[in-house]
């Protein structure tokens, strides 16, 4: 009867250690997923940033490219008016 009894609460605090390892185990893999959300989140945010920055910068260059070109068009003598006649 004592190696029933010693059986039974041998298997009791298996049970019980396994229930702890699992709750842990899902604890450790929510966390782990929390985390990598916000890394994600904060990736996905610095992308936009670096996309709206070099957004920026392909309009600077074509604003200063169009100046180039008007104040080389003035130079030369060109007017608006040449070119809307096709000159």
């Amino acid at each position: 009867m004592a190696a029933v009894i010693a059986h039974i609460e041998n298997h009791r605090a298996n049970t019980v250690s396994d229930a702890l390892h699992l709750y842990i185990v899902e604890r450790l893999q929510k966390q782990q997923t929390e985390e990598l959300r916000a890394h994600n989140a904060a990736m996905r945010q610095e992308q936009a940033a670096q996309n709206a920055a070099i957004r920026c910068q392909q309009q600077q260059a074509h604003q200063y490219a169009l100046y180039n070109q008007t104040m080389d068009n003035m130079l030369a003598g060109w007017t608006i008016d040449d070119g809307l006649r096709g000159r």
